[in-house]
């Protein structure tokens, strides 16, 4: 046993007294001398361990007893024997009490003094003998431990750990930045250890080879230090390692582990971006106190300054993007880029199909979209909006990753899921949807152009995004924080930006140009034809829809436009001149409903019932008379051609059936004034004309239904001019219908809010 485990210094079996032969206390034992040989020898003879002070051998001896008395302890197997030269005998149990780990005793550490002489610690255990069918104590079982060749685990146990170790924790190590590493193979002394760093802290001499603290130098210090004498121990910074640079979560050194951010290129988009945010409520001001304007007002100050708040919400996303990205400010960007978006891009679109709604209108029934149905349906895209984000931040938050910089460095990032990829596909084709509604649209006339203007912020916008959302693919990796950041402000600013100046800026130039026209100097409904850009719809083109509807329904039409007459003549209690053109128009559209059908008739055609109308209506105003059904003036202003030209009523009514579809105007020759005092015309400044009288304005009828019924009469009609005029005007046959230009502004959201609309 000594010779084959270099760890056990001796062992022996030390027997009980007349337990071996004729010996009276009988114990071999060897061990090994200083200079490596195994001496074997009887301690018998030497110590009397049958004395009181041999403490281990009366544990042994108790220990035994208690085994026996148990008699559970046993060990079974098997024995044959030799029966002959060729044969064994049967084989027979055979079983024999025995110990465990746990019968044995450990002595406390001693110096074996004429012995081996040195420290040591000794393990027995009993052993036993057998007579007469019983078992009893015959000796002890011993082994002795060099305490020079056990080492000293000063350290703190593993969490866990049941083995038991008298020294654990007994450390000297600054556990706030180092922790105990044992060293084996130095023996039974302190200082068997090691204090290196933590993870996440540095060895503060970065060229030393062994970068941590020798446990016996430290227990050399401590040792000063208890007792009162200059000691490293006591300072601060002795023993300590230093905290590695942030995010690191381990070094060598202090060499930085995250990316660092540019902070005065994002410092300076900030400010870019603040400037920016600054110039919004200057723009809503604007829409206030410019709201009387008419280029202001057709286009619903209530829905810009909608797009204002949206703009805003856009821009913030440049603000909580300013520094390190948190689950915080990675929820908040979301959030404020979708809300903001869909008030932003949900009113222009909004905008946009209420003009193609009115465009497309085929029948003259009024189309009434208001600002406040508009916005309605802008809640209704702003709730659903944020429905789907308080699900997607209650479900799967905005999380935090780590990236990898070209330099190997951590850069933090806001994760993209599918839920953004799903946002960002919802934009693309609420977008898509706006593009159709701007093509449907191209070529419907607008005062201001605003249609044309929207058009161009949702192609930028599209455009825009598609190169964002592609881009975004190949920015991931290697990450670059600095540049995703100037890359969304760079969005931001042409998208936002660039819609804020076209739909903004337009407006503020003609306001500041003079241009707008103020609806409190002009704020009648029916004008003259104003300039190229707007909209002018006359009675012929309605034959567009008319040729696709029947007598009944062209009856009915024309019905709910007498009712909108009745209701007209109703309001005008002020104006009597008023009253009695309308009320002519009702009776000749009575005497029209009485006239007896022809039996092939000509198809009816709504632009001559229209025109007929227009043109009762043109030759029954007389000078100086305006017209009102929400109090406001309604002016006709005559074309550049006919303006500063004096127009007198013809001599006699009795034929003004027949003129009415035959009645032209020209200019071929001048003619003598016959009687001046029969003159009845009079000129307005501005080119405003004014007719007088009655004739020609008895039958509306259309020319092809009058000639059916024997109406058609012929008559001239002559017409005086001023001595200095070179121009007369006579009346000439004419297949043409008379009509009347009625401009409808699509951007005027007035005509919503009127009585009458055609």
């Amino acid at each position: 046993m000594v010779e084959f485990n270099k760890d056990i210094f001796a062992a022996g079996n030390c027997y009980d007294q007349n337990q071996y032969k004729e010996y009276q206390l009988f114990c071999p034992f060897a061990y090994r001398l200083p200079d490596g040989p195994i001496l074997a020898k009887d301690l018998a003879v030497e110590y009397k361990y049958l004395s009181n002070t041999s403490e281990w051998f009366y544990i042994a001896r108790k220990n035994a007893e208690r085994v026996i008395r148990n008699n559970n302890q046993f060990l079974r197997g098997y024995n044959t024997y030799t029966y002959n030269d060729t044969a064994h005998t049967e084989r027979q149990l055979d079983e024999i009490l025995s110990v465990v780990y746990e019968d044995g005793k450990w002595s406390k550490p001693y110096y074996d003094c004429g012995g081996g002489n040195i420290w040591m610690l000794t393990y027995t255990v009993p052993f036993f003998g057998y007579n007469n069918g019983t078992y009893f104590f015959k000796g002890t079982s011993g082994i002795d431990i060099d305490l020079r060749r056990v080492d000293i685990d000063q350290c703190p146990l593993q969490p866990g750990s049941t083995q038991l170790n008298i020294f654990a924790g007994t450390d000297k190590c600054k556990k706030t930045t180092t922790e105990c590493n044992p060293v084996p193979g130095l023996g039974f002394r302190r200082g068997s250890y090691r204090c290196i760093c933590k993870r996440g802290f540095y060895f503060p001499n970065t060229t030393s080879e062994n970068r941590f603290y020798n446990g016996s130098d430290i227990e050399e210090e401590y040792e000063k230090y208890l007792s009162d004498q200059p000691s490293l121990y006591s300072s601060e910074l002795a023993f300590e390692c230093l905290p590695c640079a942030e995010g690191c979560e381990s070094c060598v050194d202090d060499s930085p582990c995250v990316a660092a951010l540019n902070w005065a290129i994002r410092t300076t988009i900030l400010v870019l971006a603040c400037l920016v945010l600054s110039c919004l409520p200057f723009i809503v001001y604007f829409t206030i106190k410019y709201g009387h304007v008419r280029v202001v007002r057709a286009a619903s100050p209530a829905l810009l300054r909608m797009i204002v708040l949206g703009a805003a919400l856009i821009y913030c996303t440049t603000l909580v993007m300013y520094g390190r990205p948190t689950r915080f400010t990675c929820t908040a960007r979301v959030w404020l880029r979708e809300v903001g978006f869909c008030l932003t891009y949900g009113a222009l679109m909004l905008k946009t199909w209420r003009i193609s709604v009115i465009f497309q209108v085929r029948s003259a029934r009024a189309v009434k979209i208001s600002d406040m149905y508009l916005l309605r349906r802008i809640g209704v895209i702003v709730g659903a909006a944020c429905v789907l984000l308080s699900i997607r931040t209650l479900v799967a938050p905005p999380a935090v990753i780590v990236g990898r910089t070209k330099d190997d460095l951590k850069a933090y990032l806001c994760d993209t899921d599918w839920w953004d990829h799903s946002f960002t596909t919802l934009e693309v084709i609420f977008l898509m949807w706006g593009i159709r509604l701007c093509i449907m649209v191209r070529k419907a006339p607008s005062e201001f152009n605003e249609s044309r203007f929207i058009s161009m912020a949702i192609y930028n916008e599209f455009l825009l995004s598609l190169f964002l959302n592609i881009s975004m693919l190949f920015l991931k990796s290697p990450a670059n924080p600095d540049l995703l950041y100037i890359i969304f402000f760079c969005h931001t600013q042409l998208t936002v930006t660039l819609l804020l100046c076209f739909i903004f800026g337009s407006k503020a130039y003609m306001v500041f140009r003079g241009h707008g026209k103020d609806e409190r100097e002009k704020t009648g409904k029916f004008r003259s034809r104003p300039a190229e850009s707007t909209y002018i719809m006359t009675t012929n083109r309605t034959t567009r829809f008319c040729d696709n509807m029947t007598e009944n329904d062209v009856e009915e039409e024309f019905k709910k436009v007498c009712s909108q007459l009745e209701k007209l003549r109703e309001r005008c209690d002020t104006h009597n001149h008023i009253r009695n053109v309308i009320t002519d128009m009702l009776e000749t559209a009575s005497k029209y409903e009485r006239k007896p059908v022809p039996t092939d008739p000509a198809p009816l055609k709504l632009n001559t019932v229209f025109s007929a109308v227009a043109g009762r209506l043109m030759c029954a105003v007389t000078p100086g008379e305006e017209s009102s059904s929400s109090g406001r003036d309604l002016p006709f202003e005559a074309p550049p051609s006919f303006r500063q030209k004096n127009f007198t009523p013809p001599k006699s009514t009795d034929n003004s059936n027949a003129e009415q579809s035959h009645t032209d105007i020209t200019t071929d020759s001048p003619k003598k004034r016959l009687d001046s005092a029969d003159e009845t015309n009079e000129e307005k400044p501005n080119g405003v004309f004014k007719i007088s009288g009655e004739a020609a304005c008895s039958d509306i009828r259309p020319p092809d239904v009058a000639s059916r019924n024997g109406i058609e009469r012929s008559e001239k009609s002559e017409l005086k001019s001023s001595p200095s005029s070179t121009e007369t005007i006579r009346g000439v046959k004419s297949g043409h219908t008379r009509t009347h230009a009625i401009i409808i502004n699509l951007d005027d959201k007035s005509r919503f809010t009127e009585e009458v609309t055609v």
